[in-house]
């Protein structure tokens, strides 16, 4: 390279980083901090903007508030704006439109519920982009730190949520800073009762002091709880109580069922056998056992239903998924309770008490209940 090609190559790049840099700080943002131990969505967009380019521009923010622990809670992004120059103040209610997306449902659930996040340090970072997609305000962020010193929140069972009698019962709740233990308090709540007047009134059905941490497994061995009968909890530490939340029981699938990844090997090692398979197959699985009494047919089959006498993990096997109307399929009933299977051949998709499956561009995309694919390979 010689001296003068140089010299005018580093020129070159000197104005590409000047002319980014320059880009880059049309618009200087400064988030505000939020009140003491506080947290919501709004202080996203609690900010001053300052539009250093002498005219108006078109810009658009995009947000993200990071918990030290748990990572990346909300992310935000507005919809495109006009930002006059000089500087301007923003709040929540200027941005309602804002995209915003929850990436932990926990967290979630708190924030919508009491306004505010759990304890936790978190950092809120803002960025201004122009309206074709490049950076014209380098991120800004702040550190925030949420303490509460007289509060309980409950997470889990959810209020009002019907519960899986067959499944384990799991009480979750947010910690307070300071407490040795924490005491769980179940009641029944009788006909008429709101679950505040059932906690203050009826005795305990179920009483635990001395709780070391945030969760609490209810033990198999304790009285059991019936389908039908209404009951509130409320967690206690230090004097203070938490809300009082109700929950209640359906009715759950019988014990020692085979699992639903006992019935896709079925279906994949002893219906599909890909290793002998000359076609192409796809193939998908209910999330659920389907329940005694359900009624199959297939799209076509109005006549030649079949009425499930015991629950059933029920799949559908597409033996030429590119096919728009009838061409062979096959249905596979598994018996959830001895996992012995039928495959029937039929000419259509399947429909279950009324329902189509697997049919829409959803479902068929959907990797939870396609459970086996191979039409993306080549020849």
């Amino acid at each position: 390279m010689t001296p003068l090609f140089k010299s005018l190559t580093i020129l070159f790049l000197t104005v590409i980083l000047v002319t980014n840099l320059k880009a880059q700080n049309q618009v200087r943002i400064k988030l505000k901090q939020p009140p003491p131990n506080q947290l919501g969505v709004g202080e996203m967009w609690n900010l001053e903007l300052n539009n250093t380019t002498g005219s108006d521009i078109k810009i658009y923010l995009t947000g993200t508030a990071t918990e030290e622990r748990d990572g990346l809670i909300i992310e935000g992004k507005t919809k495109l704006f006009t930002l006059k120059p000089g500087r301007s103040n923003y709040k929540y209610n200027d941005f309602s439109n804002a995209e915003v997306k929850y990436n932990n449902s926990v967290y979630k659930e708190i924030i919508l519920r009491t306004g505010n996040a759990p304890e936790g340090i978190y950092t809120i970072c803002v960025t201004a982009y122009n309206e074709q997609g490049e950076i014209a305000g380098l991120e800004n962020c702040i550190i925030q730190q949420v303490q509460k010193a007289g509060s309980i929140t409950l997470i889990s069972p959810a209020d009002g949520e019907e519960i899986d009698i067959e499944q384990p019962l799991i009480f979750t709740w947010t910690t307070l800073p300071k407490a040795k233990d924490y005491t769980l308090k179940i009641v029944e709540i009788r006909t008429g009762q709101s679950p505040d007047a059932a906690m203050k009134e009826n005795r305990e059905l179920f009483m635990k002091d001395g709780i070391r941490t945030a969760v609490y497994k209810y033990p198999i061995s304790e009285k059991k709880f019936e389908v039908g009968s209404k009951y509130a909890w409320q967690i206690s530490a230090d004097e203070l109580k938490s809300e009082v939340w109700e929950f209640s029981f359906k009715k759950g699938l019988p014990p020692g069922l085979i699992t639903r990844e006992e019935a896709i090997d079925i279906i994949i090692k002893k219906v599909l056998v890909p290793q002998t398979l000359e076609h192409k197959v796809t193939a998908f699985l209910g999330m659920q056992v389907t329940p005694t009494g359900s009624v199959v047919r297939s799209f076509k089959g109005e006549d030649e239903k079949k009425i499930l006498n015991t629950p059933t993990w029920f799949g559908w096997i597409n033996d030429n998924p590119q096919a728009f109307f009838e061409h062979e399929t096959r249905f596979v009933y598994i018996d959830a309770v001895t996992g012995n299977y039928e495959v029937v051949t039929e000419r259509w998709w399947p429909v279950v008490d009324g329902e189509s499956l697997w049919m829409s561009e959803e479902e068929k995309d959907n990797p939870a209940v396609l459970i086996y694919s191979d039409i993306h390979l080549s020849n």
